[in-house]
């Protein structure tokens, strides 16, 4: 029995020992399983954490490429003739000297939604910029970065160019609207429509704020944010998809970052290249209410200075340009005083009253009282000052066969009046005339000659009214209906008959008249200051013997006359002309018609050649006859103001260089010969605005390339001879070749004013000198030069670097060929080397034109 239990139980041990084995076997199966599993989750792990890693480095090195090129272009701005080589005419983009590795530089060409934004080239100069670890014992290349800069330039912004309605304009209209005012004073001015041809009236009436148009988009008070708002079913609804041409044509066009820029201008020496804030000053505002308490020293910078830019200061600035605008004194006794008449017509044309503005209270004017300067109002002018002289003769018998006799001249003065603005509303009974002068005459009575002068004035007041003033076409002449009669000292001699020694002749009357003073309704509004002196030479009267005692009448001997040449420019003797004494009234002067000394077709005059030989009434032929009386409209109407010199007005139509970069220089350029009419001066209008603020969104960059830009400029622009309203929609034009002109340009446009030069010569039809400056008027103030662009697009690649080195030989299969190549470390072998993560970011930046410092609007982070 118990051997045999023995047996068996020996048998079901070695049973159990086989299941053990495969128990064993499946638990170490599962064991190695799990150890194969852990070892490749950690490959994978670890070969996720290395790509990890290196996406994350390839994303620093990126980020460290991107804040270099930031840093590069602050650099440049900080030098305007750096910036303008390195920046504005070609990109900024990353480099190296000697060369250079370019494999896998093809990775910067991007292009979204359709739009290229760069394309790269085996021309294009721009190359990797390597990183190491910075062990000088053990240097590795940790990766490397290639980065351009795109200055988007030729652009507009979207924002600015409707209409707000907030604080802008009264009647604000939107953008398809056919009345749209154009004077030339707000960006929002621009039409739609002459950006782009996508926006007919319909659609781009969708851009308008929604307060000034109730189908708008923009919200009021708003900007675009973004294209992805501007495109979305909710604004303008431009599907990616189904319009992706009109997407890229609308990118291509916009830009959307751009902060608000500087209302100032550069006041800077011309040899100074660099654009810095402590050399801007304030533009001096024209659309203002305030000028019935400017002064001619405040514009003149006498009593202020042009202050330094400030974007929190109020600009009531003075014009510096007014300090060097002309070249000769002219008529007066210097260039100041021109400067200040120039000065004094511009408040006299922008004030609100009649009184005009002189350095002598005009209460006060008279042949003692003499203004230097005298501001042009909206009033009649004196054309012509014209006096017929005639006399008595009073015999006394003095006994003893003497007798005594007296002279008595008699002087009827009259004048001619004008009204050259053909807009006084004064009734010709409101003026009267007061004339100062003197009388010269030699008398003889049996003895030697005896010259005799007396000095006469005589106020017309009264005497020419209403009905006494007559004439049409502008003309008005008044004869005085008393005499002027001035008695001069007795002679005596002895009775005797014709043609003995006794006989008693007048010879040699010259008549001279210091000045005249026009007043209006008991104001004086205009002082001429002829001081000419007519003269009639010979024997004019010739009594010959003394006969009966008693009063004698000599008719009238001599007509005097004398005449200016533009009326607006009368105040001095070199405006005047006298003419030959005759004794045929209609033998002299030119009452009722053109002076005959006009001589307004002189060479580098402004007189329109249409306005024929009238210069006195046609505001439709003569551009510059026209006064407003209240403040500006338009840029424009500083071509209305007189410069100080017979039919000279203020010459927008071309940029003088050689003044408008010394602002700042010691010398303002009191006795620079350059400064003349012919040369311009439309730097001007660089230094005037016409908002009160201090900033303005959108101003149109003149040095882009992009003509299709700067056409919307002259889109639709009113040309019409007529002042009195600028902005009116008469006329409008699209001027062809004038946007090209404006970009066809060797350097930078250093002022927005350098346009006036391109526009004048492009603009040709119609082409008379107020249109050409109506122009230029209404697009100056929209624009901006010299800038900076206030956008840029960076587009940066960054890679992670798996430095292979030490010395070692490598073979690689390249392009079907085993190559071997020694690498080392801290040198990239290119093909050998490897590449283990890439990051490329497409970053919009904006520039702050305070200070030229940049802030990173957005960043895409791309993938090819």
């Amino acid at each position: 029995m118990s051997a045999k239990f023995i047996k068996r139980s020996s048998k079901s041990n070695k049973d159990e020992q086989g299941v053990a084995l495969i128990l064993t076997l499946g638990i170490l199966s599962l064991l190695l399983v799990l150890a194969l599993s852990f070892a490749s989750n950690s490959i994978v792990e670890r070969k996720v954490a290395f790509n990890t890693n290196s996406r994350t480095q390839a994303r620093l090195i990126a980020k460290s490429g991107l804040n270099r090129a930031v840093m590069a272009v602050e650099y440049y701005l900080s030098d305007l003739n750096s910036y303008d080589n390195n920046v504005f005419l070609n990109n900024l983009f990353s480099r190296v000297s000697g060369g250079g590795d370019v494999d896998g530089l093809n990775k910067l060409s991007t292009t979204t939604d359709s739009t290229v934004i760069f394309q790269y080239n085996n021309g294009n100069p721009v190359r990797w910029q390597y990183l190491s670890n910075g062990d000088s014992s053990d240097p590795r290349l940790l990766g490397r970065f290639a980065y351009v800069v795109i200055p988007d330039t030729g652009k507009i912004d979207p924002s600015a160019i409707v209409d707000t309605g907030f604080g802008v304009e009264s009647d604000p209209l939107a953008e398809g609207n056919t009345g749209k005012r154009r004077p030339g004073r707000l960006v929002s001015e621009i039409y739609m429509a002459g950006v782009d041809a996508i926006f007919t009236s319909a659609n781009a009436d969708l851009m308008s704020h929604t307060n000034v148009y109730s189908g708008g988009k923009l919200p009021a008070k708003t900007r675009w944010l973004c294209f992805e708002q501007m495109f979305s079913s909710k604004y303008l609804n431009i599907n990616a998809a189904i319009d992706a041409v009109v997407r890229d044509r609308l990118r291509q066009k916009f830009m959307l970052y751009n902060p608000p820029d500087i209302e100032a201008y550069w006041a800077v020496d011309g040899s100074v290249n660099q654009k810095k804030m402590a050399d801007m000053r304030h533009r001096f505002n024209l659309y203002r209410d305030d000028w019935n308490s400017m002064s001619v020293d405040h514009l003149l910078c006498s009593d202020t200075t042009p202050a330094e830019f400030s974007a929190g200061a109020a600009s009531t600035n003075c014009i510096q340009y007014l300090t060097k605008i002309c070249a000769v004194p002219a008529t007066f006794a210097t260039i100041a005083a021109r400067r200040s008449q120039i000065a004094a017509n511009i408040l006299d044309y922008s004030d609100n009253d009649a009184i005009p503005t002189s350095d002598v209270s005009p209460a006060s004017w008279d042949n003692t009282n003499i203004p230097t300067y005298t501001g042009n109002e909206k009033t009649l002018y004196i054309n012509e000052l014209r006096a017929a002289v005639s006399g008595s003769l009073a015999i006394s018998d003095l006994g003893g066969g003497m007798s005594s006799v007296v002279t008595t001249l008699d002087i009827r003065p009259s004048a001619e009046l004008i009204n050259i603005y053909d807009s006084t509303t004064s009734n010709l009974s409101d003026y009267s005339l007061k004339i100062y002068g003197e009388i010269t005459c030699t008398y003889s009575l049996g003895g030697a000659a005896v010259p005799q002068t007396l000095p006469f004035n005589t106020a017309i007041n009264g005497t020419i009214n209403g009905t006494d003033w007559s004439g049409s076409g502008g003309y008005h002449t008044g004869t005085a209906s008393t005499t002027v009669s001035v008695t001069f000292p007795a002679l005596t001699g002895p009775n005797t008959s014709s043609g003995t020694a006794a006989a008693y002749a007048i010879t040699d009357i010259k008549l001279k008249i210091y000045c005249a003073v026009l007043s209006l309704s008991g104001n004086n509004v205009d002082y001429a200051r002829p001081d000419r002196e007519g003269r009639a030479s010979g024997t004019l009267y010739d009594l010959g013997g003394i006969p009966d005692m008693g009063t004698i009448n000599i008719p009238v001997m001599q007509y005097f006359a004398t005449e200016t040449d533009d009326p607006r420019q009368n105040l001095n003797s070199g405006d005047w002309s006298t003419m030959a004494a005759n004794a045929t009234e209609t033998a002299i002067g030119s009452p009722g018609t053109v002076n005959s000394t006009v001589t307004m077709n002189a060479a580098n005059k402004d007189p329109e050649p249409q306005c024929g030989n009238d210069p006195a009434y046609r505001t439709s032929s003569l551009s510059t006859a026209y006064i407003r009386d209240a403040r500006m409209e338009s840029p424009w109407e500083l071509g209305c103001i007189h410069r100080g010199a017979a039919w000279e007005t203020i010459n927008l139509k071309k940029f003088n260089d050689k003044i408008s970069y010394k602002y700042n220089s010691t010398d303002l350029g009191t006795t620079d010969v350059n400064a003349t009419y012919a040369n311009g001066d439309a730097g001007i209008l660089d230094q005037v605005k016409m908002t009160a603020e201090t900033r303005t969104y959108g101003l149109v960059d003149l040095n882009m390339s992009n003509s299709d830009i700067l056409n919307a400029l002259t889109y639709n622009i009113p040309i019409n001879p007529n002042y009195s309203d600028p902005g009116a929609q008469v006329n409008l034009y699209t001027i062809p070749g004038v946007a090209e002109e404006i970009a066809r340009k060797t350097t930078l446009y250093r002022h927005r004013a350098q346009m006036a030069s391109a526009i004048a010569t492009a603009y040709s039809t119609p082409s008379t000198d107020a249109e050409k400056e109506a122009i230029i008027g209404k697009t100056v103030c929209l624009t901006k030069a010299f800038e900076a662009p206030d956008e840029f697009k960076i587009i940066v690649v960054g890679q992670a670097i798996q430095d292979l080195g030490g010395g070692m030989n490598i073979t690689k299969n390249i392009n079907g060929t085993n190559q071997s190549a020694t690498v080392n470390y801290n040198h990239y072998e290119a093909n050998y080397d490897q590449i283990t993560g890439e990051q490329k970011m497409l970053v919009t930046v904006s520039r702050n034109p305070l200070n030229n410092k940049l802030k990173i609007e957005k960043i895409e982070y791309l993938q090819d």
